[in-house]
């Protein structure tokens, strides 16, 4: 698994995979859209478009779950390819890695809080300092301190999933602030009612105001997993959302009776 594609040349190839998982997990636990964590990134499994392969890809043939998704897919105004609609995950290889084959992985939340209890800024991936693998905050004090990706997202009962809106949220009730500065505190005890989100314009709003989601933004519609390509129209208002909670993903499972080909041939020698 590769947390983006960005790299090129002798040492893209020799790029070790930023995580692993099994073939089996990918159609489950940590399939496309999921949230994982790796050692030192967040990231969010991309989708079949995202799958590299050394090799053609092995197609799996089941006609009845695909005749049954086809029509399905009908309905919905969706188009699944009726002859090559499944394929096994790619089998990757940790002693000689390369991005040409494996499941890219989007970097996914881009918001991190520093851990430097006296500043816990609230920042973005793109203001911070990346050296051995870590995000690092520059603190008001002059320390440089390590960061980790922030627990929350937001999502929406359509399945689409996006960054909290932090800044807009945050502000609700007053004007953004020119160059705001955030920071996410826990409390005395870490407990989620006591967390709260503060401003450097002296704003300050407690996380658990979002849990309502009538009183959260619009969601736009995204689903980063699939690109830029798979954002749609949506009129649900955002939730609050764990990533790391048990209900921050849940796979759709399709079955469907398979018979093998053998089968056929047995009964042919039967009725013969």
């Amino acid at each position: 698994m590769a947390k983006g594609n960005n790299t090129t040349g002798k040492f893209a190839q020799q790029r070790p995979p930023d995580g692993e998982v099994r073939q089996s997990q990918l159609i489950t636990t940590f399939g496309p859209g999921a949230l994982v964590d790796l050692v030192s990134d967040a990231v969010v499994i991309s989708g079949l478009e995202f799958w590299h392969f050394a090799h053609k890809p092995p197609v799996i043939d089941e006609p009845r779950l695909r005749d049954d998704l086809v029509e399905r897919f009908r309905k919905l105004g969706r188009k699944l390819d009726p002859q090559y609609p499944f394929r096994q995950p790619p089998v990757g290889d940790m002693r000689e890695a390369s991005p040409m084959c494996g499941v890219d992985a989007l970097e996914f939340p881009r918001w991190f809080v520093c851990q430097n209890e006296k500043c816990r800024a609230l920042v973005k991936s793109e203001h911070l300092e990346r050296k051995k693998d870590r995000y690092w905050h520059s603190c008001d004090n002059g320390d440089a301190t390590e960061c980790v990706p922030v627990r929350f997202v937001a999502a929406c009962k359509n399945g689409h999933l996006d960054e909290f809106p932090w800044v807009r949220w945050t502000h609700e009730k007053v004007d953004i602030c020119p160059a705001p500065r955030l920071r996410l505190l826990d409390g005395a005890t870490g407990d989620f009612s006591e967390v709260r989100i503060h401003c450097v314009c002296g704003v300050s709003r407690p996380l658990i105001s979002a849990v309502v989601d009538a009183a959260n933004p619009r969601c736009d519609g995204r689903r980063p997993w699939l690109g830029s390509e798979g954002n749609e129209a949506c009129t649900e208002n955002i939730r609050l959302l764990t990533r790391t909670g048990s209900n921050a993903y849940y796979s759709q499972v399709e079955t469907a009776l398979s018979i093998p080909e053998g089968g056929h041939r047995l009964r042919e020698l039967v009725q013969n």
